[in-house]
């Protein structure tokens, strides 16, 4: 497979680099503690086309393809995961699903200013009984007077206190399973709509992530997507496509974090040398190095078998299951940096946010001590059957006193 990138995704690439290095990458820390939805940044992001980068011209999209969006999901969310996770939500599940499934009046009327981010889109498919199995819808709508009178809530829905129409999956058959669910676009003006207080996060802070309730709302028949009962396939074929974002901002959280831990290993001394030095750190940046590698080889060839603009590789066939593989692989590959990284930095004071993982704050320094540091007296008690005198770790001595069988072994 060939790997080089055209010169329209090198470019797509290094304006969403420089992007997230001036604009994003500031203020990342500010709004993770503040909560505060970066709504400016994201209007920007809107105007350079990066909210909708697969998107036709035609409707106000850069018209790039799915490799160009990796490359750029990969670049803002190494600056900021919640700045990223908006990016991704606007241009697979809202952007996308409007091309794919959209009629041209809903076009005209959604997409074209979601493209800007003029119009901020929401996605509602999970419920507290339908999350996993999203065939288990309970919001109810009924047909009347030309008219879908929706009852029900969704939780955990990205944009929901700030966005101005939800992609708002809905059973309207409740004698069918999968095949009785509909797709209905619904403004977030709408007597009986109401979003919820913003739930308070571990990380992706800035991120509005809500629950959405409807009371009796009127949405007209014309804002169904496609026809009646086809709300499941639609939304599963926008999970396949949102699938590649994610996969790339596992990439990207996890480069930041590499990145980070190298120039820390870089600064922070022990021993009278950087802690680079040291064999240990050493083979933790080369597991994560390798990880990481390992782990961009997924989304990127995935992105190379859609074949255009607003085009993603089938769900039901190999590449949407390798898709499926491409986003558990990766959160699995960025969550074992993770560990990495919090042990590199063990110089960090315990329960501080460590340096270049504002926006993540569950990445905190283990309060217990350097866990390297912890198994090395225990290892040295077991081959020599000798502890180190408690005066003598006290007092941060760097070398060890003689054992009853002679000079203790440096096991570090």
């Amino acid at each position: 497979m060939d790997f080089e990138l055209t010169e329209e995704q090198k470019m797509i690439r290094d304006m969403a680099r420089d992007f997230a290095t001036e604009v994003v990458a500031p203020r990342a820390a500010e709004i993770d503690q503040t909560e505060e939805y970066p709504m400016d940044t994201l209007r920007q992001m809107g105007e350079l086309g990066l909210m909708a980068i697969d998107v036709p011209q035609e409707y106000g999209g850069i018209g790039a393809d799915a490799v160009s969006y990796v490359l750029a999901m990969e670049e803002i969310n190494k600056a900021c995961a919640a700045t990223g996770t908006v990016m991704s939500v606007n241009n697979s599940l809202i952007c996308h699903a409007l091309v794919e499934w959209g009629s041209d009046r809903q076009k005209e009327s959604y997409l074209r200013p979601a493209t800007s981010f003029e119009k901020i889109g929401a996605y509602a498919l999970s419920e507290p009984e339908a999350g996993t199995d999203a065939a288990n819808q309970k919001t109810l709508a009924v047909i009347e007077d030309a008219h879908y009178v929706v009852s029900g809530s969704k939780n955990f829905i990205t944009n929901g206190s700030v966005a101005d129409f939800v992609i708002l999956f809905c059973r309207t058959d409740p004698e069918e399973r999968h095949k009785g669910i509909s797709c209905l676009l619904v403004d977030s003006d709408s007597e009986g709509f109401s979003a919820g207080k913003p739930e308070d996060k571990l990380g992706i802070r800035a991120s509005s992530t809500t629950t959405l309730s409807l009371d009796n709302c009127r949405v007209p028949v014309e804002n169904r997507m496609s026809e009646e009962g086809d709300g499941f396939t639609i939304a599963m074929s926008i999970l396949d496509t949102g699938r590649i974002g994610i996969a790339a901002q596992a990439v990207g959280i996890a480069q930041a974090a590499f990145e980070a831990s190298v120039a820390y290993a870089k600064e922070r001394q022990t021993f009278g040398k950087p802690i680079a030095q040291h064999q240990a750190i050493q083979f933790m940046v080369a597991d994560m190095a390798t990880r990481i590698e390992a782990a961009r080889l997924l989304p990127y060839p995935q992105g190379r078998t859609a074949e255009g603009p607003g085009q993603t590789p089938q769900p039901g066939g190999f590449h949407g299951q390798a898709l499926c593989l491409g986003d558990r692989r990766l959160g699995y590959r960025q969550g074992h940096s993770g560990p990495r990284r919090v042990r590199v930095h063990e110089g960090v004071p315990r329960g501080a946010v460590l340096p270049g993982c504002e926006d993540h704050p569950d990445l905190r320094r283990d309060e217990r001590g350097p866990t390297d540091g912890r198994r090395r007296p225990s290892a040295r008690q077991e081959v020599t059957g000798f502890s180190l005198p408690l005066q003598h770790a006290a007092a941060g001595h760097p070398t060890y006193p003689r054992s009853p069988i002679g000079d203790c072994p440096n096991l570090s």
